[in-house]
């Protein structure tokens, strides 16, 4: 494998990665989290089988001073 050792060590300080291995696995990890988000928005946050939770009513606080 060719790798741009310039490049690399950019990485690895952007990263913050002590080694090399751990900057790539780390870059590859990125990539693939950023298209999962990518593919995500492109099926505008649905998911056909989701369901949502059943929400929680919050119980009056008589120490508040908003309720």
């Amino acid at each position: 494998m060719n790798i741009d050792e310039l490049l690399l060590a950019h990485a690895q300080q952007i990263l913050g990665a002590p080694t090399k291995t751990e900057a790539i696995h780390e870059a590859l990890r990125q990539i693939v989290q950023r298209d999962a988000g990518r593919r995500l928005l492109e099926r505008q946050g649905s998911v056909p089988d989701a369901w949502a939770p059943t929400r929680r009513s919050r119980r009056a606080d008589p120490d508040r001073e908003d309720a």
